[in-house]
């Protein structure tokens, strides 16, 4: 579930190469590819 602004927040990812695919009724489909990484923990994936 989101927030009433959309935003929502996923936890405990290890390192690596991830896909996330967003989909709603009568609303685009989105596709997004963000990596995890030691150096980079969190992945700001704005649609």
């Amino acid at each position: 579930m989101t927030g009433n602004d959309g935003h929502f927040e996923l936890k405990g990812f290890a390192n690596g190469e991830y896909r996330i695919l967003i989909t709603h009724v009568n609303y685009f489909n989105s596709n997004k590819i963000f990596t995890i990484s030691d150096n980079n923990k969190n992945a700001d994936l704005e649609i």
